[in-house]
């Protein structure tokens, strides 16, 4: 079995050769076996094992994801010629190791619902590609933030497979109107709303049922800790289809504040576990 250490890669005149560097956690080299923790693709009867020890918040991998890992994964794991493993590094280190607990949280979402080694390399290409909002978070609550909004977004193929949904995305320019709704929505289609996106609805036709799933049950005790908006603030200015002078507005719905009083949706609570 040959085993080549870390990176960097040289490809071309269709031979792949490897230089043993030292990278993100200063090592280099590595057994030639799967471990629990490893993630693999490729053949691991090649005869050629490429492994790379990586972190999702080093720079250096990133690049290496973006000018390197793609073609690797077409010229060589994707046709067999080689198995690939990638090894998890909590790096770089800072004084507070921050960037190292944000690494693992990340393995985590990768890793998150017992992800395929295909799922884990697609999730992990898309923690690189935020990497630079991730750096730009500038708090705890909005690094937080931003993991949920990636692991909401890795959920959203599984939800459609086990369902047997279609996605239909509106509108193909910055400006969408009203028409692109009318042409992708019918009796049978459902609207996702992410959670922390506002919401509201008119019903045009008599006899019209409006359902809907939500993520929690709801509870009357839990009413104050929602958010609202008045339907006719005029920061917001929706262009109700019936003007709001002629709808029927519940008493609750009338009464919601203005958007500059608005108390804003609290951050989902994010465990991070380890060390």
């Amino acid at each position: 079995m040959l085993v080549f250490g870390r990176r960097n890669l040289l490809l071309g005149g269709g031979a792949l050769a490897a230089l043993s560097v030292a990278g993100c956690n200063g090592s280099s080299g590595g057994a030639s076996g799967l471990s629990p923790d490893d993630m693999a693709l490729g053949n691991p009867d090649s005869g050629v094992t490429l492994i790379e020890y990586g972190s999702s918040m080093c720079s250096h991998c990133r690049e290496f994801e973006e000018t390197v890992f793609r073609q690797l994964k077409t010229n060589y794991i994707d046709t067999n010629k080689i198995h690939f493993i990638f090894r998890e590094v909590l790096a770089p280190v800072d004084p507070q190791r921050v960037i190292p607990t944000i690494a693992l949280a990340e393995y985590q979402v990768a890793r998150c619902n017992n992800a395929t080694p295909e799922q884990y390399f697609s999730r992990l290409g898309v923690l690189f590609e935020q990497q630079p909002a991730m750096f730009q978070a500038g708090s705890r609550q909005g690094i937080e933030a931003k993991l949920v909004e990636i692991g909401g977004g890795f959920r959203i193929p599984d939800v459609l497979a086990q369902s047997g949904a279609r996605l239909v995305e509106v509108g193909t320019t910055n400006r969408t109107y009203a028409r692109d709704f009318e042409a992708a929505c019918g009796p049978e289609t459902a609207v996702f709303v992410p959670r922390g996106v506002a919401n509201s609805y008119q019903t045009l036709e008599h006899g019209t049922v409006y359902s809907y799933l939500v993520n929690e049950h709801w509870s009357r005790d839990s009413l104050a800790e929602y958010t609202y908006l008045n339907l006719a603030d005029p920061t917001v200015a929706v262009p109700w289809p019936i003007p709001l002078a002629e709808a029927t507005i519940s008493a609750a719905d009338a009464a919601h504040p203005q958007l500059a009083d608005v108390r804003p949706m609290p951050p989902l609570r994010t465990v991070i576990v380890g060390a």
